[in-house]
């Protein structure tokens, strides 16, 4: 069970990672075709943020078998996690696209959702840093 998710954390990472490199892709393609530089800003943020949160879920996921958890404790964390990563994917890649930010809900529509995704994102990132603390000191 505990391999099981382990897995899916690195398989979540990895797919974060690549999405990142995909909005790499599209960093430099604003970069070469002259774009407004608040353009190139988004992508350059949604490119290096990924790659990094990806990076970031796949170590989470490697030292698991380090710390001590219980099964639900693990389960949680996973998912947590692996949800947290999505929304900064959402949040990151439609503010690049969109033009928006998502740092506050208003105006409301496609801000709001953005927000919403920097807040999963966020939340996600604190509640499973404090679980990793949690298992890491049942550990020593």
């Amino acid at each position: 069970m505990t391999e099981a998710l382990i897995k899916n954390l690195i398989f979540h990472g990895a797919v974060i990672i690549s999405i990142g490199l995909l909005a790499g892709l599209i960093y430099w393609q604003t970069i070469t075709r002259d774009k407004k530089p608040e353009i190139i800003h988004g992508w350059r943020i949604a490119h290096a943020f990924l790659v990094i949160e990806g990076i970031f879920i796949i170590v989470m996921g490697l030292s698991i078998p380090n710390l001590s958890f219980s099964k639900p404790v693990l389960k949680i964390l996973v998912w947590i996690i692996t949800i947290s990563g999505y929304g900064f994917v959402l949040a990151f890649i439609g503010g690049a696209w969109s033009g928006y930010r998502g740092l506050k809900p208003k105006p409301y529509g496609i801000n709001t959702i953005l927000f919403l995704g920097h807040f999963i994102g966020a939340s996600g990132s604190i509640i499973g840093i404090a679980i990793i603390i949690y298992g890491a000191l049942n550990s020593l």
